[in-house]
């Protein structure tokens, strides 16, 4: 932590031969006198003013102190130069808006790599209260962007669900789960592209329309996995009654139709356990008038 925190006000206390003295006063109660200088600006017309009177005065600038003295006073550091006072470094802020937030990585070690790589680093990155944090080892899964597609049947209002094993539940007395159709993206595949080719895969029924709901981080806590959640339009009855999946990739999926109301219940009596169903289906639901 450092001694100075948040900045609570900036007042001009007089303004002279292009001198600035500013009085800094902290949440801590810690007050602080600057004096800055500020460059001057020549106009083609030969007009010349000085930096502070076009920026300090500015109405964008009068709501930016208001709103955020730490982030006002990290742009007049940026373009004045300190005279006289007691020096405050940018990293001693806290710069609530974080304009300027580094991430630092080194000792990057890939200790397992398969379908996703799995890399141990040291990290530091910028603190809320200012400066660098102390390096840390991190440990964390590289994933490749993923497509999950929500399937729903509008002239018979239902949905068309997956069940299939999933490791991730190995441990749980049934790891079969129900879900939506899943799958990572190949080199260069556009997402709506890899989605229709995942339901395909795996529903065994091609969509007739696609719609992109959202694109969100399923677990930013442990990988870089990105996840882009699509709406996928098909008509139920056309459904195959092979079981889906690559055979290649181990996959034994079971293609399910459940009524609105059935899927409702599941989430609410949370029978749904699967995150990326119950992410794409909530915003589905909330949202359902906007896609249909």
């Amino acid at each position: 932590m450092k001694p100075l925190g948040n900045i609570k006000n900036i007042t001009q206390d007089d303004y002279d031969d292009g001198l600035q003295s500013l009085i800094i006063e902290f949440e801590n109660g810690a007050m602080v006198s600057q004096r800055r200088m500020w460059p001057v600006m020549t106009y083609r017309d030969n007009d010349v003013s000085n930096l502070h009177t076009e920026l300090f005065y500015a109405p964008s600038f009068a709501e930016l102190l208001a709103s955020s003295p730490d982030l006002a006073f990290a742009i007049i550091a940026s373009v004045s130069k300190l005279v006289d006072g007691d020096d405050i470094k940018l990293t001693d802020v806290a710069l609530e808006d974080f304009t300027n937030g580094v991430v630092e990585m080194s000792n990057k070690e890939i200790i397992h790599e398969h379908w996703f790589k799995v890399v141990k680093a040291t990290v530091s990155y910028s603190n809320w209260n200012g400066g660098m944090g102390k390096p840390s080892e991190h440990t964390f899964v590289e994933g490749r962007e993923g497509v999950s597609c929500v399937l729903y049947d509008t002239e018979r209002d239902t949905f068309v669900l997956i069940e299939e094993f999933r490791i991730g539940a190995v441990y749980d007395k049934e790891p079969w789960l129900v879900g939506i159709v899943t799958g990572g993206l190949e080199p260069d595949e556009e997402p709506i592209e890899g989605a229709v080719r995942e339901v395909i895969e795996e529903a065994r029924i091609r969509p007739t329309e696609m719609v992109h709901m959202l694109t969100y981080k399923p677990s930013p806590g442990f990988t870089t996995h990105v996840m882009h959640a699509f709406l996928g339009f098909v008509d139920s009855t056309k459904l195959s009654t092979e079981i889906g999946g690559l055979d290649e990739e181990g996959e034994d999926i079971r293609v399910r139709v459940l009524k609105y109301s059935e899927v409702l219940a599941m989430l609410e009596t949370n029978e749904l356990v699967n995150g990326t169903a119950i992410i794409a289906l909530n915003h589905f639901m909330l949202h359902k008038e906007k896609y249909i």
